[in-house]
């Protein structure tokens, strides 16, 4: 009993001086959190005088642990402070005093402050990061990470464990608090419990810099894994913000389609639509976001499907296809109630649909909320994609009633929106929709024109409706060439993708006069075959001179011998039309 009386009466004047302290560094907050630069150097200014004091000499004849951990933890905020004046010099000097001042603590103490370990290294990592030296940062931030991976992976083993560089001593009770002598930081399991939350908040701010640091080198997939970490953990430990988490869920859901991980895609973007308020009424432009990227992944579905289709195959038949398809990356563990799906084949019409069904009802809803006054840009990507569902869905349906009902419901979706848009605001809208119309009409005109052929009563009525669909498809082909060749003849360095555009507009244009069906007008048969010879002729002089520009290109020669061909047939049907001898 005696000598707990005299360790209490040892502890007393430890006791006033951490009195005093707290009282100071409680100011220098409240200076700190101020909007006035001047107020904030105050908190430098107070935190300085506590190091400069002279009861800080008294606190080291007492217990010189806990003066140690004091000037450290003063320095650790000098370096916070500094660090919010953007003084990144003194910033990274106080950081690097507050960790040679902790590595000097025994073990038993220097894990209690594991915190401000992890705080360091992330806020250095930071500066370097900052200051254009992304490498360097990074050597910070996997500190940090080593720090907590070596923590709780000894911790949930119970063994006996050391630190590597920073952390290299070795410790054997890691909640050891029988130090009486430790009285700052002496933490019950309250207390631990309370300061593992801060762990693992300051490593999901590691990984999450890790992130921005991989995405700077332009390490792609390591940004998208460190990206996809941070989403998982910041929404398990709810430390997320709603709108960046959905963003986050739909960007990540970006790039996983791009790999055709279909399934990561399709449950990130589940579990963005599952973290939106379930009342309707509330966050309805957030939740149409999430709608839009679910319509364009099923559509990715369906191409897959047809592509599969087309080959004949099974995604079993693809080499490592299923496992690409149905590759999990992560799961967010709190979100119990979204399953993470299989993608399976689409075998007939009736699974194609109801994929078609499921992007189209999610297309809908978005396009509800991206009304076209207001919402102009989203509004058409979101049309233009009901629209290609509907196209390849048509590629499963062999009823042509049902084909040309869709191809009717596409042109009902775009003509609208490329009637009211401005064409010089909206340029490339205006191009890719216009381009658009003009391969539908196109091909219903193909189509009819191939029924036609094996009709042997030719109705002037369908011939007219058919010859509208040519004439409409041209008109949209020919509402964008020029300017597409404008554009092109400006360009310093031509593109081959563009001279490919331009030379596949010209030749639709120059077949679809020379399909058109006069019975009793040979005078305009003759006009359009000869529009279409000279549109031919265009066609041909463009691709002789394109070898100066780019070479022998395989698609440019079959392009020319296709020319060549129609150059010399055309004169011939010409001359038969005007003897009489041809019609079609």
């Amino acid at each position: 009993m005696e000598n707990a009386s005299q360790t209490d009466e040892g502890l007393k004047p430890l006791a006033k001086i951490y009195s005093l302290i707290k009282e100071i560094i409680s100011k220098a907050n409240i200076y700190y959190n101020s909007q006035e630069k001047n107020e904030k150097d105050k908190s430098i200014i107070l935190i300085k005088s506590i190091i400069e004091s002279s009861f800080i000499t008294e606190l080291k004849s007492i217990n010189d642990i806990i003066y140690t951990s004091l000037i450290a933890f003063l320095y650790y905020f000098l370096g916070n402070f500094n660090a919010s004046n953007e003084d990144t010099k003194l910033c990274e000097e106080y950081y690097t005093k507050s960790i040679n001042l902790f590595n000097s603590l025994p073990i038993n103490v220097k894990i209690k402050f594991i915190n401000y370990y992890q705080d360091i290294m992330n806020n250095l990592g930071i500066i370097h990061y900052n200051q254009g030296h992304i490498k360097k940062g990074l050597e910070h931030f996997a500190k940090a990470e080593q720090i907590y991976k070596i923590f709780f992976l000894n911790l949930s083993q119970n063994k006996k464990f050391n630190f590597t560089n920073e952390l290299s001593l070795f410790m054997e009770n890691l909640f050891n608090n029988d130090d009486n002598n430790i009285l700052l930081y002496n933490y019950s399991t309250s207390d631990f419990e309370e300061n593992k939350n801060k762990i693992e908040h300051n490593y999901t701010l590691t990984i999450f810099y890790f992130a921005q640091a991989f995405t700077k080198l332009n390490f792609r997939k390591k940004a998208i894994l460190f990206c996809s970490t941070t989403l998982k953990r910041q929404i398990e430990y709810n430390e997320y913000d709603l709108k960046d988490a959905v963003n986050n869920c739909m960007n990540l859901s970006d790039f996983y389609l791009e790999s055709q991980n279909f399934a990561q895609t399709e449950y990130l973007l589940k579990c963005a639509l599952e973290l939106i308020p379930k009342n309707l009424n509330e966050k309805k432009k957030l939740r149409a976001s999430v709608q839009s990227q679910l319509g364009k992944y099923y559509l990715e579905r369906l191409k897959l499907a047809l592509l599969l289709r087309r080959k004949n195959a099974k995604i079993s038949d693809e080499k490592n296809l299923y496992e690409l398809l149905n590759k999990k990356h992560f799961e967010i563990n709190v979100l119990k109630d979204i399953k993470f799906p299989e993608i399976k084949d689409i075998e007939n019409l009736e699974e194609a649909k109801s994929l078609f069904r499921k992007g189209n009802t999610q297309l809908k809803r978005a396009l509800n909320i991206f009304i076209m006054d207001g919402y102009v840009t989203e509004h058409i990507k979101i049309s233009q994609t009901i629209s290609q569902l509907y196209k390849y869905l048509i590629f499963f349906e062999t009823d042509n009633a049902r084909i040309y009902a869709m191809e009717d419901r596409r042109i009902n979706i775009l003509e609208p929106i490329v009637k009211t848009i401005n064409h010089k605001v909206y340029v490339m809208q205006w191009q890719e929709i216009s381009l658009e119309l003009a391969e539908i009409f196109c091909e219903i005109f193909e189509a009819n024109y191939e029924i036609f052929l094996k009709k042997k009563n030719k109705n002037e009525k369908k011939i007219e409706k058919m010859n509208s669909y040519a004439k409409k498809s041209i008109f949209y082909y020919e509402d964008i060439i020029g300017y597409i060749e404008n554009e092109y003849n400006k360009e310093t360095e031509k593109k081959l993708e563009d001279f490919i555009t331009i030379i596949t507009i010209k030749s639709n244009i120059a077949r679809l006069y020379s399909k058109f069906i006069f019975l009793n007008d040979v005078k305009k048969r003759v006009e359009y075959l000869k529009k279409s010879l000279e549109i031919y002729q265009q066609v041909y002089k463009l691709l002789k001179g394109s070898k100066d520009i780019f070479g022998e290109k395989e698609e440019l020669i079959e392009n020319l011998k296709m020319c060549e061909e129609m150059i010399g047939m055309l004169p011939i049907k010409i001359d038969k039309v005007n003897k009489g001898e041809e019609f079609i």
